[in-house]
């Protein structure tokens, strides 16, 4: 059936000369003729095209009533797709509830003809998309859920694996949970080997990266990289990608040297085909946080300078910054502070003056997208600026440098206080600012920043922020010798513990021990530390059959902490080794893990 459409658009003539070409056909041939018809259709296109929205929405609609008298009663298809038309032009112009209802007047059209064909599960994607933008994610998933079932039923192999690809897209849950009950029950005319599956399982895996079901992320991986074996895809960029993602995910799901392997499995591949990518340096970058968790700050450094040369010349510079951000933690590792400050400036810098969200946005989005993204990605840099100072804080804090670690926080916490999506960042600055003021022995100033980040966490509920802050703020009281408020503060972070989590609660009762001792309180000392160390022992060794060892190993950790941090508080304040032994019953900790300090 011919369309309408073959002979609408993609008219280079400026808008003015396509508006004078409107009035003469309507002068020479009437409103009603095909070659008004199709100038006007020609002119919508390019209103649409230059965002003047109101005028190809106009335009539209004229059409939509002189259509059955130029083409004739019976010409319903092309009618269908000239509504549907105008529905996209509602969208681009971020008229959500217009563009629905149109929408749903051209599906209702299509099937009024009985044509269930590609175009009308074109229609119900699009219609899918914009009940997407708006966040109904129930009736979003109901008609991509439609599209799919038509193409299905239509038997065209290559759309119906396109109509899954764009249902993954959105990484919504439900849509991820319909395309893998697809996958169970393919259709016979699809080959489920194919290619085309690859970004299908790629777009799987990441939308359970941001589940943090790293298994079943890696999972995907395995099916997009089996498929490409298979069809001796094994040695190019597409295989080298996918190992890429499978690097990361096992590096956030902490098997480092799998991260590793796997890494340098698909670094091969990269430098064998002399691809220097986006993808190859964000495959170096990842590699490169696995060798840094390992402590092996030479070769992350190696990695992350190859990584940033490929940002650079693809002037990627977002990720650069935060490339050259993690060359300054592994100075920083490496207690070379004077290197980590020069890069994490460097990398301050880029993002001050380099960066632009707009670098991040393409015009080919529609307006609504193109602002949503805008928007995310702004934030995006933001955060890492304040992020930035952050890290310079420390930097600062840990050359001794004080004075100027507060500040950096203070412009951390300047950018971050207006971010109405980040309170919850801010908040945790505020913590990090109180350490430093406490340890410039500014405890008012401390005092005010806990007490602040408290009434937040509790107004949210917050319960392990709020036990959190008042350990930070009795650690605050202590500093500044008010032991007191100290042991009331730990005791109101204790009462809340009691009922939320075993792990606060030995943290509590070991620092009010630390308290009772400063007081000279032995006995009390005794009783909290006591409790505190058969918490810990209940964590490790009554629930040991339920952990995992990278959760052992977690809890082993907490426990060794709080044993080295009372210890050196009981030695700063007079104790000494037999004081140590006494308290915390030594030889008994002894029987679970040897500690010989």
């Amino acid at each position: 059936m011919s369309s309408i459409f073959d002979n609408a658009g993609n008219d280079s003539l400026a808008l003015q000369y396509k508006e004078k070409e409107v009035e003469a056909a309507k002068y020479i041939h009437g409103v009603k003729s095909m070659e008004y018809f199709n100038s006007l259709l020609g002119a919508c296109f390019m209103y649409e095209k230059y965002k003047f929205y109101e005028e190809a929405i106009n335009g539209m609609n004229h059409l939509k009533d002189i259509h059955a008298e130029v083409w004739g009663e019976e010409d319903k298809y092309n009618y269908a797709m000239l509504v549907r038309t105008l529905a996209q032009f509602y969208s681009h112009a971020s008229d959500n509830e217009m563009s629905i209802k149109t929408y749903k007047e051209s599906i209702d059209l299509f099937k009024l003809i009985h044509a269930i064909d590609n175009e009308y599960a074109l229609t119900l994607r699009f219609l899918a998309s914009e009940y997407d933008d708006i966040g109904d994610n129930e009736s979003s998933l109901y008609y991509q859920q439609k599209a799919i079932e038509v193409r299905r039923n239509i038997g065209d192999s290559d759309k119906y694996v396109n109509e899954l690809y764009n249902a993954v897209l959105t990484l919504e849950q439900g849509n991820i949970k319909m395309v893998e009950e697809e996958l169970v029950s393919m259709p016979d005319f699809v080959d489920n080997t194919s290619v085309a599956f690859v970004d299908i399982f790629k777009s799987i895996a990441f939308s359970y990266e941001l589940q943090e079901n790293l298994n079943r992320a890696m999972l995907y991986c395995d099916k997009a990289l089996s498929i490409l074996k298979e069809k001796g895809w094994d040695n190019t960029e597409k295989y080298a990608e996918v190992l890429g993602l499978k690097c990361r995910y096992q590096g956030h799901a902490n098997l480092r040297n799998e991260a590793i392997s796997t890494g340098k499995e698909g670094k091969h591949i990269y430098e064998t085909l002399h691809v220097k990518s986006t993808n190859y340096a964000d495959l170096l970058n990842d590699l490169a946080m696995s060798y840094i968790v390992l402590e092996d700050y030479e070769q992350a450094i190696q990695m992350l300078e190859v990584a940033c040369s490929i940002y650079e010349d693809t002037s990627d510079w977002l990720s650069l910054a935060e490339c050259l951000n993690n060359i300054g933690d592994c100075y920083q590792n490496k207690y070379d502070f004077d290197q980590a400050e020069l890069y994490v400036q460097k990398s301050l810098s880029i993002l001050s003056n380099n960066v632009s969200a707009e670098q991040y946005v393409t015009d080919a989005m529609n307006e609504m997208k193109r602002i949503e993204l805008l928007s995310i990605t702004q934030d995006r840099i933001e955060r890492s600026k304040a992020d930035h100072h952050s890290r310079l804080a420390m930097i600062y804090s840990k050359k001794g440098e004080i004075k100027r670690a507060i500040e950096e926080e203070k412009k951390a916490g300047k950018i971050l206080q207006v971010m109405p999506n980040d309170q919850d960042f801010y908040n945790l600055h505020l913590i990090g600012l109180a350490t430093l003021y406490r340890e410039n022995e500014e405890f008012e100033e401390a005092i005010r920043c806990e007490e602040q980040s408290l009434k937040f966490w509790e107004n949210l509920g917050q319960k392990d922020y709020i036990i959190a802050t008042q350990y930070n703020l009795a650690i605050t009281y202590f500093a500044k010798g008010d032991t007191i408020r100290a042991i009331e503060h730990i005791k109101n972070g204790i009462l809340t513990s009691r009922s939320n989590d075993n792990k606060w609660l030995a943290e509590g009762m070991g620092l009010l021990a630390v308290l009772y001792w400063k007081s000279s309180r032995y006995e009390e000392a005794k009783v909290c530390l006591s409790e505190s160390l058969d918490l810990i022992e209940e964590m490790l060794y009554q629930k040991i059959g339920d952990m995992t060892s990278e959760q052992k190993q977690r809890v082993w950790n907490h426990f060794r902490n709080l044993f080295f941090t009372y210890r050196d508080l009981i030695y700063e304040n007079g104790g000494n080794g037999e004081d140590v032994a006494r308290l915390y019953n030594y030889p008994k900790i002894r029987n679970y893990h040897p500690i010989h300090d």
